[in-house]
């Protein structure tokens, strides 16, 4: 597993924004604000790249600890 600096994920965040904006045909320039906020406050809620991150390792690991084999006791040694 590889640690992401906060740097690494902001970055990826901006270009996440960047994706949601060209989707909705919002100029790059348009606030980024209604990408970020949550629904509550008025903004589309979207995903951060950080959750979506962790949902895929935890996935990935639950798939390895299913079975009695040589991944689940590699995962469990690590």
């Amino acid at each position: 597993m590889v640690a992401d600096s906060q740097s690494e994920l902001e970055g990826l965040q901006k270009i996440w924004v960047q994706a949601y904006q060209n989707i909705w045909h919002i100029p790059f320039s348009g606030a980024n604000s209604l990408y970020t906020f949550p629904t509550a406050e008025g903004g589309h809620d979207c995903r951060r790249p950080s959750g979506v991150l962790t949902q895929a390792l935890l996935q990935h690991v639950d798939q390895c600890m299913r079975h009695e084999d040589v991944v689940k006791k590699t995962m469990l040694a690590q």
